[in-house]
């Protein structure tokens, strides 16, 4: 599976983006003045093609939608506002009956269990599944205003699973695979500079990032041809033991 678009809105609230993979060809290059999104282009494309749909790395996505199209064209959208981000999907392009990506239905279970425990520690009820009232004033409350809202009546040992729902678990697995790999380049520009300045390469790398990136890919590349040459040759002689 490849990709075969990108089209970005609103990002850094300012630009607007339409990219087209052309799957003939094998260069495909990004070019424009300093500011204008270039790197963070790449951070959204790492972000959806490894499925990285954490609270934190959608808001890391600095727009307010972005749909990315696959070689079959199906394709993603994950569309933000100030109150909530919505994934959705579809097997085809141009379709507007979009499937909404769901939590796993064993985070659900487990989302489930956590509420219903903290009904009773917030002075709060809950009248639906997503939604809670205060008896006193009747202001309602989604989940996620009530979690942020009074947090303080809450068990320290629930915490860790609270954070959990309010980060939310997506089912990623009608999507489609993309392998990929990106390298931070920029840590190229400190290579010659780190040879000549131990205490800079203390003080900039930890000691398992002073590998050039690029080597590091090369390596691993290699490791990849030597296994599948591994294997066809494995394959060739049970065919020649027939």
């Amino acid at each position: 599976m490849r990709i075969k678009k990108l089209e970005i809105n609103k990002l850094f609230d300012r630009f607007n983006y339409l990219l087209s993979f052309d799957e003939n060809e094998k260069v495909f290059m990004i070019h424009g003045y300093n500011g204008t999104g270039k790197t963070q282009i790449l951070r959204i494309i790492e972000i959806l093609c490894a499925k990285r749909f954490s609270e934190n790395d959608l808001k890391n996505l600095n727009c307010h939608s972005v749909q990315l199209t696959y070689s079959d064209n199906s394709f993603l959208k994950i569309s933000t506002t100030d109150k909530e981000t919505n994934l959705c999907f579809s097997k085809e392009e141009g379709k507007e009956n979009t499937k909404p990506l769901s939590k796993s239905g064993k985070d659900i279970k487990n989302e489930e269990n956590i509420l219903s425990i903290l009904e009773n520690y917030v002075p709060l009820e809950r009248i639906e599944n997503e939604k809670w009232i205060d008896p006193v004033t009747n202001k309602l409350y989604d989940t996620k205003e009530m979690i942020s809202n009074f947090s303080q009546h809450f068990p320290l040992q629930l915490h860790r699973e609270i954070k959990r729902i309010t980060q939310g678990k997506w089912d990623t697995s009608i999507l489609p695979e993309i392998k990929t790999d990106f390298l931070n380049t920029r840590r190229l520009d400190y290579i010659k500079t780190i040879k000549r300045h131990p205490r800079f390469r203390e003080q900039r790398y930890p000691a398992e990032q002073n590998t050039n990136p690029l080597i590091s890919l090369s390596e691993k590349i290699s490791d990849k041809i030597k296994k599948s040459s591994e294997d066809y040759s494995k394959i060739s002689q049970k065919l020649d033991s027939l």
